[in-house]
Parts: structure tokens; sequence; C-alpha cells
């Protein structure tokens, strides 16, 4: 499949009269966005920024770096969230651990001047209990409510700026 079109990243860039640099990788979660946005931030001088837009991922999605290089465990990945819990943590977890990231993310970028916003490209926990390898939503979305809820109860929650567009996601 051809996928030479231009991406929301050099649209938004053409847009807004700036050069992009996208660090994009399919099936990268929020440890790879989060970690390789502060190796940027540190490596370019902050005159040369314009804007800082992580696109946030599924919580479900991990990421490791070994010998320098990064790892998408879940690309691979055909069992669904349940038979990864005891090495990756649950949902509960992993949305705690989203959070925390894009809060970090706000935080230093507020710190040391850079400019920025964010956005939940794909919906933080939707599509958790989905079983390639079986092909069926094994829950059928019935955890779906508790998730929410537990985004919501997030100490994080109102600490979240307006800089986070559509900040709290996935009201239902």
């Amino acid at each position: 499949m051809d996928t030479s079109w231009p991406k929301w990243p050099e649209l938004l860039a053409k847009k807004l009269d700036m050069e992009v640099i996208n660090l994009a990788h399919m099936g990268a979660g929020n440890e790879y966005i989060f970690a390789s946005l502060l190796e940027q931030m540190i490596s370019i001088p902050l005159k040369e920024i314009g804007l800082i837009l992580p696109a946030w991922t599924q919580c479900k999605r991990k990421d490791i770096k070994t010998g320098g290089k990064w790892n998408h465990l879940t690309r691979e990945r055909t069992e669904s969230i349940h038979y990864t819990t005891y090495i990756h943590g649950n949902m509960e977890y992993r949305i705690e651990q989203s959070i925390i990231q894009y809060y970090s993310f706000q935080e230093i970028c507020k710190s040391n001047n850079f400019p920025f916003k964010q956005v939940q490209m794909i919906p933080i926990c939707r599509g958790y209990d989905w079983n390639d390898r079986l092909q069926i939503h094994e829950d059928r979305g019935k955890w779906d409510k508790e998730l929410l809820k537990h985004i919501h109860d997030s100490p994080f929650i109102d600490k979240i700026e307006s800089t986070f567009l559509g900040w709290p996601m996935d009201r239902k």
C-alpha cells in the first residue's frame, strides 16, 4: 500500500510555516513518545523550537529501549491485554502511567518555556480487550465505565491544563 501522502504533522507544519520533526513509529506507545520527545527537547536549542505536539496513543502499548534501540512490544503481540498484565501491569496501571507522562511532559515544557500542546490521537483505553489471534473483543466493553472512572478519578485530572486539547478525553 502506498502511504506516501502527507501526514498530519507535515500538513500542520506547512500551515504554521515550520519545519517538522516527526518522531512517530508504527505501534509505538506513550513511553516511546515521552522519551523520544525529551531526547529531542534537550538536543535542539529552544529558539529553534516553534511547537512541540505529542499525539498520545493507547496506554496498552508497551515500549522498551535496549541497546539504544526502541522495541514496541505490543506491535507484534497477538493476545489481548489480559495475557500481558503480569508482565506489563493492568489497565488501571497503564492508564495511570500515561496520565503521569502527560502531566510530566506539561510541567517539563512549562518549566523550560517550550511552546507545546498535547492531543490524544488514539483513545487511551478503547480496544484494550481485542484479541488479534482470535479476532474477538474478549470483554465486549464490560470494563469501559470502570476504566473511564479511573481516568476521571486520577489526582492529575484537574492538573492537566488547556494546552492538552480535548482534555479530559473519553467522556461517556
